[in-house]
């Protein structure tokens, strides 16, 4: 996969070169992808690069942009499924540099705090924070495995609300490198959707919360971790729920009812635990988790005529190939 040449004729070895000389983060050639994701599976990616910080991003993107190298953007790998095949070009890690999670006590009037968070940040840490400094308003957020840009890119939620419900504003760097914050009004935000666009990274989500005036919040957001312990396969690899809740029902009732519940394709399989957790029990290829995601999606429909909406990014080596927006 190295010699792969760009449109300018140079190879992946020279754009390694050059990103090397420009960049203080991380740059690896035909990196494994697999080990970069929740489900643990796929194949490599020409270059990963992970900055350093937000210039260091920006003078990744220049060199890309000279190279002719497209690339994507990842975050923790949860609802991601990378193909066999890897993908041809630049994956970037938004992780060290972008993960800073600090608060502006009153910055948004009547008492409201603005709570910053990296793109790179995980919800969890997300939580912890907001537990420690005792601010509530991102309750709807507990159980999200995935980053803090990830989650405002497809405006992630769960019953108790949606992340765009919280939002304030996104930090935004474009294509070329140039930094840009917005509104949040701007994106458009949907039911797991947004009108940021895959070439637009998400550096930062700016959130209004409030200080908390009871334990109420924390005791939430523990009661819903607690309960999803109990009721989902958290102790293997998986890419989280499969399926978005089509309107007036739940994905996991048509997959159990169609059958789905530990249907096994490889080393694959709907999770006994949550018929909506397509899990890998230790062997499992993207084909076989594909496999079942297209049976399930088909066996619904033709028992209830619902067609099912996939929470699942798809990254061929082409790039993202999916229902929705990836990460």
């Amino acid at each position: 996969m190295m010699a792969w040449p760009t449109p300018q004729g140079t190879t992946l070895e020279e754009a390694h070169l050059a990103l090397q000389s420009c960049m203080r983060g991380d740059v690896r050639l035909n990196a494994d992808l697999g080990s970069h994701t929740t489900w643990k599976v796929g194949g490599p990616a020409d270059l990963l690069l992970i900055p350093a910080d937000e210039k260091d991003l920006a003078a990744a993107l220049q060199v890309l942009a000279e190279f002719g190298v497209s690339w994507v953007v990842l975050g923790k790998g949860s609802n991601t499924l990378v193909s066999d095949g890897g993908y041809r070009g630049a994956v970037i890690r938004l992780d060290a540099g972008f993960e800073e999670i600090h608060h502006q006590e009153n910055a948004l009037g009547d008492g409201r705090h603005l709570l910053v968070a990296g793109g790179g940040a995980s919800i969890n840490a997300l939580l912890r924070y907001v537990v420690v400094h005792r601010l509530a308003g991102v309750e709807m957020l507990t159980g999200i495995p995935g980053t803090v840009g990830g989650t405002v890119r497809m405006n992630g939620g769960t019953h108790l609300g949606e992340f765009s419900d919280a939002l304030h504003g996104v930090r935004l760097m474009e294509r070329d490198g140039t930094v840009v914050e917005h509104p949040a009004e701007r994106f458009a935000f949907g039911y797991r959707s947004s009108a940021i666009q895959s070439d637009q990274i998400v550096c930062e989500a700016h959130i209004a919360v409030n200080t908390a005036v009871d334990d109420s919040f924390a005791r939430t957001i523990r009661e819903v971790k607690e309960r999803r312990r109990e009721t989902q396969p958290l102790t293997q690899p998986s890419g989280g729920s499969t399926f978005a809740n089509p309107e007036g029902d739940k994905a996991w009732r048509l997959l159990e009812a169609a059958g789905l519940r530990g249907e096994v394709e490889g080393g694959a399989r709907y999770s006994d635990v949550h018929a909506n957790f397509i899990v890998n029990d230790g062997e499992a290829t993207a084909t076989d988790i594909e496999t079942l995601i297209r049976r399930g999606k088909e066996r619904v429909e033709g028992i209830s005529g619902i067609v099912l909406r996939e929470e699942v990014c798809r990254l061929d080596p082409e790039g993202w190939a999916h229902d929705k927006e990836g990460e």
